[in-house]
């Protein structure tokens, strides 16, 4: 990661809040620097500038819980549009917690958006020998009655990642650790043991770091990845302050060129 604070900003316009002009001036990198790696829960990227004006409100900061709350208007929603402006010229670090089957593997094959038919076929393929008729069986039925319609929209087509560090050592990522092969397999399996115990010793946990373009992830929100970073940056003057973490996802496949590190589940947390 560059240094932040050595990088040059240029005053464009003026930017619109709830429907009128104001007087914040909202600026950009400069062309002389776009390629920044950017820790979504790492405060030390915030330019120099929005760090001091951040440091003006350091009671407000203190005595309030959700950063969310503060960029609705004024100071702070200047301070997010900007910081949101910056990010998006820059590349974000996204993780996606999964199971490898060998090491190396997704550094060779990269990561790919789900097709879940052709995702549950090849797991059979591959890994059916360790299960029984009757658990294949199983495992047929429960996917085809719990899959199509609603439960496929939210998965089909995409790549799913976390973007910051603290959402990946959520409780709610631990699914992905213990069983092999993602939600389009042991989903619907959950209420069967032993199938999932042998899901359990398929692969390896690990969290794929990956080099993202944020302007081509789909997140919520307003202002998804300044609102991520800010609650950080909060957070570390007040303990109490609330994490804004947020999930994005992709509708392509990621290269291994993208891949810049795959960490086991052990070293990361």
């Amino acid at each position: 990661m560059r240094d932040s604070e050595s990088l040059d900003w240029d005053i464009i316009d003026e930017y619109p809040t709830d429907g009128h002009f104001t007087s914040y001036k909202i600026k950009i990198l400069s062309s002389k620097d776009r390629s920044m790696d950017i820790r979504l829960d790492d405060p030390s990227f915030i330019p120099i500038s929005l760090k001091r004006e951040l440091e003006q409100h350091w009671m407000i900061l203190q005595s309030s819980e959700y950063m969310e709350e503060l960029t609705r208007d004024g100071v702070f929603r200047n301070i997010a549009m900007q910081l949101e402006l910056f990010i998006q010229q820059n590349r974000v670090l996204g993780y996606h917690c999964t199971k490898e089957p060998i090491s190396g593997h997704f550094l060779s094959t990269g990561l790919r958006t789900l097709d879940r038919v052709a995702h549950q076929t090849q797991f059979l393929e591959t890994h059916g020998h360790l299960f029984s008729q009757h658990e294949k069986n199983v495992m047929r039925s429960a996917w085809e009655s719990y899959f199509p319609g609603a439960q496929d929209i939210g998965r089909n087509g995409l790549l799913w990642f976390c973007l910051s560090a603290y959402l990946v050592v959520n409780n709610g990522t631990k699914y992905f650790f213990n069983y092999f092969g993602g939600e389009a397999i042991y989903m619907p399996l959950l209420n069967h043991p032993l199938i999932l115990e042998k899901l359990r010793k398929i692969g390896s946990p690990v969290v794929v770091e990956v080099r993202l373009n944020p302007n081509e992830l789909k997140t919520l929100g307003e202002f998804p990845f300044a609102l991520n970073a800010l609650s950080h940056y909060q957070k570390s003057v007040n303990p109490s302050a609330y994490i804004h973490s947020r999930e994005g996802h992709l509708k392509r496949n990621v290269t291994p060129e993208e891949i810049t590190q795959i960490i086991p589940k052990d070293k990361f947390f």
